[in-house]
């Protein structure tokens, strides 16, 4: 817990001083990561070609069935299922990034885009089913594979555990992989904390936050917006005591209650304009929707106990506190009002040209 909230405080600080972000820097972290986990994935794949993973014994399985009987595992298969397809969902998330910044891809834009999509997907798969296979090659009793609460210290990742099977826990793919996944993690947090406050200053000018938030620093950064995740994002991971599992239904429910809000909004963009192809736009942005719904809705149940409940409970509680920041602001704007601009006294002598954003009562008084 402690290195997530050094983690956090560096992250925060970094923005505050201005992080001028270079793609070219930020990218290796990424690319070394990748190369550890291929590597990974290659050597298991060899080591299991040629016997040489510790397979599940018949022993360790009959004491699998004697623990969880055939009937009872038969009965939870849909629930396991919606689980499993849940949790699946939530490792895609992130990907939005990429239709996000179609404007920053070299020209053609577009094709760039299409091209890095694809290209996630297939990494993606391949890091997915790869790390599936060879765990399920190991063994899960005894000497195998490990499960602990992520608070025990005996605590080990999935992919931690298959480099120590794969290199030992003594070697540099082990060591690297752990560190480089630690780095991509924390770009990612650096992401939420580059766009996050730019957000929240689109927000304010609309009414519904407090109008400091749309201020700028010395720096040219939204200080408070910062300021502010950095706050939330500490109080976070000490109420939860830095625990993932019980981190990760908050994220999942606020990241798909935003996919499915975004894809109904494209719907109603693509039905009002009405443009070449309108319809076609309509049924994929209808599907996307519906889709993100039905994983909202498995993610809201499956995980409901674990914290979820928290983040249905959250959600209303800020689109409440939303509308009454801009009806405050409203009442504010009708009270200030000069009802009469033509009735302004005409200044004699000399004039000084001040700009102010709108004129109401409380500029005149001033």
């Amino acid at each position: 817990m402690l290195l997530c909230l050094v983690a956090i405080v560096l992250v925060m600080v970094a923005n505050l001083r201005g992080v001028s972000s270079s793609a070219k820097l930020l990218s290796v972290p990424t690319y070394l990561f990748m190369v550890l986990v291929f590597t990974l994935l290659i050597g298991g794949a060899v080591k299991a070609g040629l016997g040489q993973l510790p397979g599940m014994e018949l022993a360790q399985q009959q004491q699998l069935l004697d623990i969880n009987h055939q009937g009872e595992l038969t009965s939870l298969g849909p629930i396991l299922l919606m689980r499993a397809f849940s949790s699946g969902c939530a490792a895609l998330t992130g990907i939005e990034a990429v239709s996000n910044g179609v404007m920053a891809f070299k020209a053609p834009e577009r094709k760039n885009a299409n091209k890095t999509l694809t290209w996630m997907a297939i990494i993606l798969t391949v890091l997915f089913l790869g790390m599936g296979i060879i765990a399920m090659k190991l063994p899960t009793i005894g000497a195998g594979l490990t499960i602990y609460d992520s608070t025990d210290p005996r605590y080990r990742t999935l992919i931690a555990q298959i480099a120590a099977f794969g290199f030992g826990d003594k070697s540099f793919v082990y060591y690297g992989t752990l560190g480089f996944t630690a780095a991509i993690l924390i770009l990612a947090a650096n992401t939420a904390f580059a766009d996050f406050p730019r957000l929240a200053s689109l927000i304010a000018r609309d009414g519904y936050l407090p109008r400091y938030f749309a201020r700028q620093g010395d720096k040219l950064v939204f200080h408070n917006g910062i300021v502010m995740l950095g706050f939330f994002s500490v109080l976070l991971i000490v109420v939860f005591r830095g625990k993932l599992d019980a981190l990760l239904p908050l994220y999942a429910v606020g990241v798909f209650t935003a996919f499915t809000l975004s894809q109904l909004g494209m719907v109603v963009h693509w039905y009002k304009d009405r443009g070449p192809g309108w319809w076609r736009s309509i049924a994929i942005n209808a599907v996307g929707a519906v889709l993100c719904f039905v994983v909202l809705l498995i993610i809201a149940v499956t995980k409901f106990a674990e914290g979820a409940w928290l983040v249905l409970l959250l959600i209303p509680s800020i689109y409440a506190i939303f509308v009454a920041i801009k009806r405050r602001y409203t009442s504010m704007t009708k009270q200030l009002a000069y009802s009469d601009p033509d009735s302004l006294p005409v200044p004699s002598g000399n004039l000084v040209l001040i700009t102010v954003p709108r004129l109401h009562r409380g500029i005149l008084q001033g």
